[in-house]
């Protein structure tokens, strides 16, 4: 996974893979594998702060690493240069976001139940009240997550994408969803231009070499990659 809206003014970003093994828990029980990752791509592990997610739209913003990590989140933004943002996903989408003007980075987990509470367009909110951003300036990256061939959604929760028509497919009796197209919506409504929105294209359900699928695994435990992004 690489962004072209980073490389002139790079953020450190990236994204685990299965040969990195099982970061689900990484604050629990996979700490092992998750330091081992991290050590291998040269980020110090204590300077990491991870999302204890919770499928909503809170974001928490991180002035130190001394709280290593932050429960009932699934957003965290800083503008401090030696932390690392972490997050894991498994099918839903990790979306970076960066400010090179104001220095400030963002990272979200844009599940079904995110996406609906428009996570993104929180984040460019708070990008704007608290760092004072321009939405003009800010860079984002979609990440791997199941793309709308694969997203299967049954009749009770279609209500929740009742203000999003174009992204709702109907396929051979079935309902399917296309969440990085409400992903992109959100941020041109919440003033970002097109031209820096980027999503990467890469399907969690349809990579079984690179990514964790649970909907194309259906695993007992939940089996995930970190996402992470750092100034």
């Amino acid at each position: 996974m690489k962004f072209k809206l980073f490389d002139n003014s790079p953020p450190v970003y990236g994204m685990s893979n299965k040969a990195d093994g099982d970061m689900h828990g990484f604050f629990a029980k996979n700490i092992a594998t998750t330091e081992a990752f991290f050590k291998k791509i040269s980020i110090v592990y204590n300077h990491v702060v991870f999302a204890e997610l919770e499928h909503s739209n809170n974001i928490a913003i991180i002035e130190s690493a001394i709280v290593h990590n932050i429960p009932h989140s699934d957003g965290l933004i800083s503008c401090i240069s030696d932390l690392v943002l972490a997050l894991t996903v498994a099918d839903c989408f990790p979306v970076y976001f960066f400010d090179p003007v104001k220095r400030v980075v963002g990272l979200a987990h844009s599940g079904w139940r995110g996406t609906v509470k428009n996570i993104s367009g929180d984040m460019i909110r708070l990008f704007v009240s608290r760092f004072r951003s321009n939405p003009s300036d800010i860079r984002v990256g979609i990440g791997p997550g199941i793309c709308a061939n694969h997203f299967e959604i049954k009749e009770d929760i279609l209500s929740q994408f009742a203000g999003y028509a174009e992204a709702i497919i109907y396929k051979d009796s079935n309902i399917y969803i296309n969440l990085p197209a409400i992903i992109i919506r959100q941020l041109e409504e919440a003033g970002i231009q097109p031209e820096l929105i980027e999503n990467c294209l890469e399907c969690t359900f349809e990579d079984n070499s690179q990514y964790f699928s649970f909907r194309r695994d259906k695993p007992a435990h939940v089996q995930a990659m970190t996402a992470y992004i750092s100034l």
